[in-house]
């Protein structure tokens, strides 16, 4: 780590958000010895302390160090997450450390969960909490206004009027989540329930998405993609695919010389490749062939 990096880049975020070191030092409760040290370059921050003024200044901490050119912190998102996990746990009564306790993590990441001072809390985490409070998954993602996942189910069957048209629906298993973007958590294990679609189309199971890195095929984060179960799909054809029994994910499949790549439609995504030298197990799951998307 530069100090002097870390020294120029808090005195820039100081001076954007327009706060002296005194307020800096009430806000964190860094002393304001350390934040002269800090400032005059002698050390940088370790971690405690760096989370605390980057979110204070309401920057990212890998800005602060020098390791990223971005400086806002996404923090709306995890600031909802947060808001939610302290709802629900205070409607069923359940403090921190017993939270904690159930999905096998310290207090204080608890902590910094209801803060919002995490990035990117991974799914598996979010699945693990959601269970432990026993709530929507969705809901803690800020994704949907219900709870009760039954809930969420029920208001998908809104009455149509009389005269209406009226579509042959079936019921499509939701198997769990797959990215768009890095490869997820595999889909064993996780809750089943039941989706309904248009019976005219050939499906047989849907998933939730992750991530960001199809937004150019019009697959957003949170969108449910449904998915005709087929062991293979042609060149360039939208995927679903399962990695090493382990992670699965969305993305265009390419057949190459010695292996498979698959790629994003989004270019801050490079294309993953696969082979046997860096991939034991490699499953087509199926062709994606719809997805169904909230309006905002």
């Amino acid at each position: 780590m530069d100090t002097n990096d870390f020294s120029y880049r808090l005195k820039e975020a100081m001076n954007l958000r327009g706060m002296k070191q005194i307020e800096l030092a009430e806000k964190t409760g860094v002393s304001r010895g350390a934040l002269s040290s800090y400032i005059s370059g002698r050390w940088a921050a370790k971690s405690n302390n760096l989370y605390k003024l980057a979110y204070a200044l309401n920057v990212s901490p890998a800005w602060l160090l020098g390791l990223d050119s971005t400086m806002k912190q996404n923090t709306s998102n995890n600031r909802i997450i947060g808001a939610r996990i302290i709802e629900a746990r205070k409607a069923k009564n359940i403090t921190a450390k017993e939270l904690a306790d159930k999905i096998h993590v310290a207090a204080s990441t608890i902590s910094r969960y209801e803060k919002g001072e995490i990035n990117k809390i991974k799914m598996p985490i979010i699945d693990a909490i959601a269970r432990a409070l026993d709530v929507n998954p969705m809901w803690v993602l800020g994704k949907s206004k219900y709870p009760d996942k039954n809930d969420m189910i029920k208001s998908w069957n809104i009455p149509l009027p009389d005269g209406a048209f009226r579509p042959a629906l079936k019921r499509v298993p939701m198997l769990g989540y797959a990215a768009a973007g890095e490869p997820l958590e595999n889909l064993d294990g996780q809750d089943t329930y039941y989706v309904e679609t248009d019976s005219k189309y050939h499906v047989d199971f849907c998933i939730t998405v992750r991530g960001d890195s199809m937004i150019n095929a019009g697959i957003n984060d949170g969108d449910i993609v449904f998915v005709r179960r087929q062991p293979e799909v042609e060149n360039g054809q939208v995927a679903c695919v399962e990695i090493e029994r382990s992670k699965v994910c969305i993305k265009r499949f390419y057949k190459t010389d010695n292996g498979v790549m698959l790629v994003s439609e989004n270019p801050k995504y490079a294309p993953l490749q696969f082979n046997e030298t860096n991939c034991d197990d490699f499953r087509i799951l199926g062709l994606a062939v719809i997805k169904q998307s909230e309006i905002h």
